[in-house]
């Protein structure tokens, strides 16, 4: 590759402080080494976003809301890695999926969508992450995406067998980047216990005529109202602004802060 750089679609896992909203960044003990991984798959699940399919020798234990390292070196030695969640269909698998959003000045995105190619070998390391695990959760969970940020959810929903309270409130600009819309909505259709609150920002009003502002309070209020008696954790993902906006609101709300988990993809 020539000139890698960084994408913006690296992952930091953190939690909510109360007041100043600071973060609390959790750390790996474990040394991870890096192997390298095969493309086996590419496929465009919307203008901007493409789904990775990546084999790697030895199967790993994964769990929903972890993420991988990917690393780029160029032909000169400049080294550039970035974060991405971790999608599968199984805790135990040696394949990973990795939903990436090419960003314009982001050049490890970039390189991935513009110059990667089945059969292609990159450095991975992973799985990473302990802090956003989905699946050590309360009763209920309430989990809270943006744009990309609904990828580690795809992973843990996968995984339910739905006998406890979920509810997914899912931002994104409009139909074409409503990314895994089909699966969502079967889920929302097939079980009782999911509830699928979905709001497009940017979409045709003539052909959209569900939610259309950004995720206020009162639409997690109502959401919030749908758990009361039960304990409930929320997972917030997506971009910066996005989970700080959200998180601050759920607190003014009056939810916990230790009841709030966020992960952030950014610079």
């Amino acid at each position: 590759m020539t000139s890698p750089g960084f994408g913006k679609n690296m992952a930091t896992t953190c939690m909510v402080t109360p007041g100043k909203n600071k973060d609390i960044r959790v750390t790996e003990s474990r040394k991870l080494l890096w192997e390298l991984g095969k493309v086996i798959d590419i496929k465009s699940i919307s203008p901007k976003v493409k789904l990775f399919t990546i084999e790697t020798k030895k199967p790993h234990r994964i769990e929903p809301g972890q993420h991988f390292d990917i690393k780029l070196t160029s032909d000169s030695g400049y080294v550039a890695q970035r974060s991405y969640s971790v999608i599968s269909d199984s805790n135990y698998t040696n394949q990973f999926q990795f939903g990436i959003s090419k960003i314009t000045d982001g050049e490890v995105s970039k390189y991935l969508h513009e110059k990667l190619s089945i059969s292609q070998n990159l450095l991975i390391r992973g799985p990473i992450g302990k802090y956003f695990n989905l699946n050590k959760t309360t009763e209920s969970v309430i989990l809270i995406a943006g744009g990309i940020g609904i990828t580690p959810f795809i992973f843990y929903l996968r995984q339910k067998n739905y006998k406890n309270k979920i509810s997914l409130i899912y931002s994104a600009k409009n139909q074409e980047e409503f990314l895994f819309k089909k699966e969502l909505e079967n889920k929302n259709k097939l079980y009782e216990n999911f509830s699928l609150i979905v709001t497009l920002t940017k979409e045709n009003k003539q052909t959209w005529k569900g939610l259309d502002s950004r995720i206020n309070s009162k639409i997690l209020k109502k959401t919030i109202k749908n758990h009361l008696g039960i304990k409930t954790t929320y997972f917030v993902c997506g971009g910066s602004n996005f989970v700080e906006n959200i998180s601050s609101k759920l607190i003014k709300i009056g939810i916990e802060y230790q009841d709030i988990k966020i992960e952030r993809f950014g610079p």
